[in-house]
């Protein structure tokens, strides 16, 4: 799986989602063990509930309504 930097800035977690189900759909002629790794990874990240007053971007960042770092 060759990694493009710019490929991987998933900006939702429906992204991400398609980006994993497009990766299943490549033949492999073998199965490597990291892969397998971060498909289980991501099958496992994808069950995580959505919680109803998550912190936004800037919150989790540290940054106040200006952009300016709060810690």
């Amino acid at each position: 799986m060759s990694i493009d930097s710019t490929r991987y800035l998933l900006d939702s977690p429906e992204s991400l989602e398609r980006e994993v189900a497009r990766e299943r759909l490549v033949p492999r002629e073998e199965s490597t063990d990291l892969l397998q790794r971060l498909m289980a990874i991501a099958d496992s990240a994808g069950k995580i509930p959505k919680r109803e007053n998550a912190m936004t971007d800037d919150e989790i960042l540290g940054y106040d309504e200006l952009g300016i770092p709060t810690k």
